[in-house]
């Protein structure tokens, strides 16, 4: 399991930071279609993203409560009433994945830019094996468009880390060539056999 699994378990990074929380104060998170769905059956409801335009596409962005920055779901005694079920955008923070020069790139939002950030490293290679799946990655492109940010007006520092690591696509890329080689098998003996 993810140290970050735990709140502020991301080796005591957060513990000089004087933000509220990401929960209250940062952007409203990404919510894929898929993590839209899963919070939908947990909850019952549908009324808990907006729609906004990215990349010329409607995508969903989780809703604040009115007049404030907070997350709907998260509640300032108990936390976040979804934390099971949380969007990747959630999971992540304060991580968070830009496009760099057109390469996808691993940040963090850094109160304390001048760390030594080597000890994230086994914290990314977690993310990129459990959490960047391939139906996450299907809609990086969304995810990393930096829209949101330029509108909401805020300015957040952070520090770059690396590139990602798409492991999931290697693993779906294996399947999909074992598939292709089962087609092909496949057809030959069809020919063979109409010969």
């Amino acid at each position: 399991m993810l140290e970050g699994d735990k709140p502020n378990g991301w080796n005591k990074l957060c513990s000089s930071c004087h933000a509220k929380t990401c929960c209250s104060d940062h952007l409203p998170p990404f919510v894929s279609n898929d993590e839209f769905k899963k919070i939908q059956e947990f909850t019952g409801s549908d009324d808990f993203v907006t729609l906004r335009e990215i990349n010329n596409e409607l995508k969903y962005i989780m809703k604040t409560k009115r007049n404030s920055d907070e997350c709907i779901f998260f509640d300032s005694e108990k936390g976040c009433s979804i934390y099971q079920i949380r969007p990747f955008d959630c999971k992540i923070f304060p991580f968070d994945i830009y496009k760099i020069n057109g390469e996808y790139t691993w940040i963090v939002y850094a109160c304390n830019p001048n760390s030594n950030w080597k000890w994230t490293e086994s914290i990314l290679e977690s993310f990129e094996s459990e959490w960047l799946t391939s139906k996450t990655i299907d809609e990086l492109e969304y995810f990393t468009n930096n829209e949101r940010l330029d509108q909401s007006g805020k300015a957040f520092g952070y520090e770059i880390l690396r590139k990602v690591k798409f492991l999931h696509i290697k693993v779906d890329y294996q399947e999909n060539r074992s598939d292709q080689k089962k087609t092909i098998k496949s057809l030959n003996v069809t020919i063979k056999n109409k010969k």
